[in-house]
């Protein structure tokens, strides 16, 4: 593998955080479709503004969680 096709760490920080943006404007979108709590977006969206994995997995999870209470898949 050559050094052209390794990404730098410029490249892996804008690909996560590419990542990040589309899961808070996904949050946003679910949170008005499925008539959920704001907060729960809010919370994806500050995890990710932290930049910290854990808070961001915790908040993906109660926003998954919150989903599935909402379509009635308990």
């Amino acid at each position: 593998m050559t050094d052209e096709h390794i990404p730098d760490k410029f490249d892996i920080a804008l690909r996560r955080w590419a990542v990040q943006e589309k899961w808070v404007e996904l949050a946003h979108e679910a949170t008005q479709i499925y008539d959920l709590d704001p907060a729960i977006a809010e919370a994806v969206e500050d995890a990710c503004r932290e930049d910290d994995l854990d808070s961001i997995m915790e908040a993906l999870t109660d926003f998954l969680r919150a989903m599935r209470e909402a379509k009635g898949l308990l």
